[in-house]
């Protein structure tokens, strides 16, 4: 989490073993070596809050909701799931979505998983959103870029997910979009709080 080195100190670990032709156990202690991890800082122009360290990651994007024809007041879901080795979930920064003109944006609790064998470790993370469209015209919700660094190749990698461009359409019931707006806003006070109570969020930010 710092800028600065990790000294992982020795150990005394206490055996019992004969002497060279003898039967009878001698006490003796071993040490091990202390060793020093020498922590890099972030390269010149990353963004902090961005930086993710894998040697492999792939990026698959979800659509939920009818995106071919859109009305005044309808919602579509977008979620976008990041599986990355060798790095815990927590590690994964949540996305920042843009805020969007003519349109409300209602951020979904996150899923968050961490699997763990005896010689490896992976992580997945889910991020979602809804969008609320509040006027009629043309809409672009844009595309999303997740970068990388390969600390095995030394070098970053990069991964564009699509956006859409959407054309929504007038809609005379205006009161469905009062409707949406106060759902909407319901599911996100809970989340929020549904996120206060079991903390899983906020794990590894300070």
């Amino acid at each position: 989490f710092e800028n600065q080195d990790i000294v992982i100190p020795s150990l005394n670990v206490t055996v019992e073993t004969p002497n060279e032709g003898d039967y009878k156990g001698v006490k003796r202690t071993l040490r091990t070596k202390e060793r020093i991890l020498k922590i890099r800082s972030f390269p010149p122009g990353v963004d902090p809050s961005t930086w993710i360290v894998t040697n492999s990651m792939t990026v698959n994007e979800q659509w939920l909701g009818n995106t071919k024809e859109i009305k005044v007041g309808d919602v579509i879901e977008r979620k976008i799931t990041r599986r990355a080795s060798g790095t815990l979930s927590e590690l994964l920064p949540p996305i920042q979505w843009d805020a969007i003109p003519n349109m409300s944006l209602y951020p979904s609790s996150s899923e968050l998983r961490t699997n763990k064998t005896k010689t490896a470790i992976s992580a997945i993370r889910t991020d979602g959103v809804r969008y609320l469209f509040e006027a009629e015209g043309e809409v672009i919700l844009p595309d999303m870029e997740f970068v990388w660094w390969s600390p095995y190749r030394k070098k970053f990698y990069k991964k564009t997910v699509k956006g859409l461009t959407v054309n929504v359409l007038p809609n005379p019931d205006l009161d469905m979009l009062k409707t949406a707006k106060a759902e909407l806003s319901s599911t996100l006070q809970e989340g929020e709080e549904q996120t206060e109570s079991e903390g899983f969020l906020i794990l590894g930010y300070t």
